[in-house]
């Protein structure tokens, strides 16, 4: 872990365009593994790096190390990380949902997204991880299982407010055309 922080921080001060030593310094720093940080703001530190790593292994084409690296992220992040790191645990959250999603990974996919969906503050933070994963599913073939999960995470945002008409004219014009679909469509 202190190899890989040193490498890191070397790295990041003196050749920001060494990539091949940022991910020498990150693979080191996740070797050692979130239980050797107690520092939330150093966890938090190493998070973001995570998810920089993560985002340059999707340029490289490389979505196998990537959604590893926002596995590890999320794990730095500890379990407060929707409270104390909303932003950077939904852009994780976000990024591992499309890592999964090109990886065919069905299950992560639905996983990392009802994580999200659950604890998203609008439905647009929850917008483009419900997209990803409902191509995923559908291009698995699980159209019902597509619906299904749509329409609960659309439910989750609006099961307080569906039948408030003055809402309504407040809602996001997705929302309105799926709640439309969902009462024409919707298959349990």
């Amino acid at each position: 872990m202190q190899y890989g922080t040193a490498i890191c921080s070397y790295t990041l001060d003196n050749c920001p365009d060494n990539n091949d030593l940022f991910f020498i310094a990150i693979t080191q720093i996740n070797h050692g593994g979130p239980n050797l940080v107690s520092d939330p703001s150093k966890r938090r530190v190493i998070a973001l790096l995570n998810l920089k790593a993560g985002n340059l292994s999707i340029i490289f084409s490389d979505y196998t190390t990537a959604l590893s690296l926002f596995k590890h992220g999320i794990s730095y992040l500890g379990d407060d990380k929707w409270s104390s790191n909303y932003e950077l645990s939904l852009n994780l959250f976000d990024a591992a949902a499309e890592a999964a999603g090109v990886l065919n990974k069905n299950e992560a996919v639905t996983s990392y997204t009802k994580e999200l969906v659950t604890h998203a503050k609008s439905y647009d933070d929850s917008l483009n991880c419900l997209t990803v994963a409902a191509k995923s599913l559908h291009q698995a073939g699980l159209v019902k299982v597509t619906y299904s999960f749509f329409f609960e995470s659309l439910y989750h945002f609006t099961r307080t407010y569906i039948y408030c008409s003055s809402y309504r004219s407040q809602c996001h014009p997705h929302l309105i055309y799926y709640l439309t679909l969902e009462r024409s469509l919707y298959v349990t």
